[in-house]
């Protein structure tokens, strides 16, 4: 009897558990969003071992940034497993969005991740508003919201964005000057 037929018959949890006491885990195939489903169940069931074995095939089975997302939203802080998970997601990453949501979102990262993040996300874009939505989104990020106010200050051209830069700085920084006197040149 296959996983499929077999689960139909007795449930997921049953399922698994047979097939683990025949040593034949590697044959159970389902999808991502099944085992993501899967993990839910296990996790509110608490049922620690069946859970762990779930993340671990969402990590299988994930392929996507928006997968990888997931399974690092369940995965344990700090652990191995989370290490891994964002090795991942630092390879599907593509978008100024997918590395903002890496740099932007309070996740730990040694200083050499963060620097690649950095610089993948001032590859992606010049437009001002990207770099503000970066910048709102950086509270816990000092790095992340001083390359933000960089690229604002490079990117503004309206009284309305120098004033955006001005509202976010110290007046008598670099970047609150400038801000300061380009607002002025619009008077």
């Amino acid at each position: 009897m296959n996983f499929k037929q077999l689960m139909k018959k007795v449930g997921l949890r049953i399922a698994i558990r047979l097939f683990e006491t025949r040593g034949l885990t590697s044959r159970i195939t389902m999808t991502f969003k099944q085992w993501t489903k899967a993990q839910d169940s296990f996790a509110k069931s608490e049922d620690k071992e069946l859970n762990e074995f779930a993340l671990q095939k969402m990590f299988e089975t994930a392929k996507t940034f928006d997968q990888w997302i997931k399974v690092k939203e369940r995965a344990p802080l700090g652990s191995e497993f989370f290490k891994l998970v964002l090795q991942k997601m630092f390879k599907t990453a593509k978008t100024f969005d997918e590395w903002l949501n890496i740099c932007g979102s309070g996740i730990p990262l040694d200083d050499e991740l963060k620097k690649l993040a950095l610089q993948k996300m001032s590859e992606q874009t010049e437009a001002f508003n990207r770099w503000l939505k970066a910048y709102n989104k950086a509270s816990l990020n000092g790095e992340l919201r001083n390359l933000a106010l960089q690229k604002m200050s490079e990117t503004a051209k309206t009284f309305d964005e120098w004033l955006k830069i001005h509202e976010r700085t110290y007046l008598d920084s670099e970047i609150g000057k400038l801000a300061l006197q380009k607002m002025s040149e619009f008077i």
